[in-house]
């Protein structure tokens, strides 16, 4: 099954998959993060033992960079989760609607 995108959608996306040249300090906040990171998998590497969850570890790491360098680099461009998402019950994490009172569903607060 296909469906056309709507015009958000394709714009999103076109953002999204486009690049984005360094603008302000966004450059050092790059590089701090790489510097963290490459900190991060070296005490991993120093720190445990070859095998299947340290190369798992080093993966997640380099991961965690990328996601990061995209949240720096679509910071002006995108919507803020807490714009899009709703908000989650403390206690058991279902999907509430904003400002709901005290922040948990209705079957936590009929409790």
């Amino acid at each position: 099954m296909t469906r056309v995108l709507t015009q958000e959608e394709q714009s999103m996306l076109q953002e999204v998959f486009s690049y984005h040249a360094p603008t302000g300090d966004q450059e050092l906040r790059y590089v701090a993060i790489r510097n963290a990171a490459r900190w991060f998998a070296q005490a991993i590497l120093t720190n445990t033992e070859k095998s299947a969850d340290q190369s798992a570890a080093l993966r997640k790491i380099r991961e965690a960079v990328m996601t990061a360098n995209a949240a720096i680099a679509l910071e002006k461009q995108l919507p803020h989760a807490s714009e899009t998402q709703s908000d989650l019950c403390s206690f058991c994490g279902v999907a509430i609607d904003k400002g709901e009172a005290g922040k948990v569903c209705s079957a936590r607060r009929a409790q």
